[in-house]
């Protein structure tokens, strides 16, 4: 006795899911190279993102919160106080006399004079307290 069948058909069908398996592997590894793409473009505009914001919020030379950034925080202060009636200070500090160390010494050293001046007014104030630059030489510490 003798079965035959013919399996022409179940060949085919092996042939053309081998066929689709390839192309879905291969677009499976397209997809995992885009969205590991995407993730480190979106790595890179976060950090971007995060630089333009300190930028935008400091002083470049002292790194000091600069005039815009420390208006937004007395702003801030001074409602807290309206509202719950916190105390807060403002220190207005102007360096007497720079002009002369810029004329004398020139600007690099008049740079490295306030950034001094920065690092001594950081050790001595409190950690809640908030140090701007107000602009050129002048400052100003929030003291909440």
């Amino acid at each position: 006795m003798c079965v035959v069948a013919d399996i022409t058909d179940h060949k085919i069908a092996d042939q053309v899911l081998a066929e689709r398996s390839a192309e879905l592997e291969a677009l499976n590894q397209e997809l995992t190279n885009t969205v590991a793409a995407l993730a480190a473009s979106n790595a890179e505009l976060l950090a971007a993102r995060q630089e333009l914001e300190h930028l935008a919020q400091h002083d470049n030379l002292t790194g000091t919160w600069n005039r815009r950034r420390t208006e937004e925080a007395v702003k801030l202060e001074m409602l807290r106080k309206a509202r719950y009636g916190h105390p807060v200070s403002m220190l207005y500090i102007d360096l007497d006399h720079f002009k002369r160390i810029n004329d004398t010494h020139g600007h690099a050293v008049g740079d490295d004079v306030l950034k001094v001046f920065c690092d001594i007014a950081r050790k001595c104030m409190r950690s809640t307290d908030m140090l701007g630059r107000w602009g050129g030489e002048e400052f100003v510490i929030v003291t909440p």
